[in-house]
């Protein structure tokens, strides 16, 4: 999902005011039901975007769902997107919201796709040799991907570091069809 600046503003907003109240993991848990429940109900999330329903509708249906079960804070914030034309793009707001905690808590995301699952031994050798001061916490997402062959693809803040068997099969390949390799021999 590609989030505007307008989204990446609001989240801002909402995480400071979120660490100024002293609510920041409650905010996030607000988030994350919210972000479920948008996912799980295509009518609710087509809702959301409709450019037919004004945004007023969209709060008060939002209201009656979430209705005891976000905070004070959390439904004040859709209520201002609502007021200020934004509530389209409340998905966008909350995934960034969702990537701004885990810099303020420092919590470092890794996407690792290997061809089998990873061993205990193995997240832990992965987790020290990109352990650093600055992250308190590295949260190793898995992907399991037979056709990589072996090996593994590691990914995280915009980094990709490709040790898998097919890519190095791959390289081999592109050498081998390189006239001036062929000319060479």
């Amino acid at each position: 999902m590609k989030i505007t600046k307008a989204a990446s503003r609001y989240s801002k907003a909402l995480l400071e005011f979120a660490v100024e109240k002293d609510q920041l993991d409650k905010v996030l848990e607000d988030v994350n039901k919210i972000t479920a429940l948008l996912s799980e109900s295509r009518d609710l999330s087509t809702l959301m975007v409709s450019q037919v329903v004004n945004d007023d509708k969209k709060d008060e249906v939002l209201r009656i769902i979430l209705k005891d079960e976000v905070s004070d804070l959390t439904m004040g914030f859709i209520t201002l997107l609502a007021r200020n034309k934004r509530a389209d793009i409340i998905a966008e707001v909350f995934e960034d919201f969702k990537q701004r905690y885990k810099i303020y808590k420092r919590i470092l995301t890794v996407q690792v796709t290997s061809a089998a699952e990873l061993s205990d031994d193995m997240r832990k050798k992965i987790k020290s040799a990109i352990k650093a001061e600055n992250w308190r916490e590295i949260v190793i997402e898995e992907t399991v991907d037979p056709e990589i062959i072996g090996g593994f693809v590691l990914n995280t803040n915009n980094l990709q570091f490709d040790a898998s068997v097919s890519a190095q099969l791959k390289d081999i390949k592109q050498a081998f069809s390189n006239k001036e390799y062929i000319a060479r021999i």
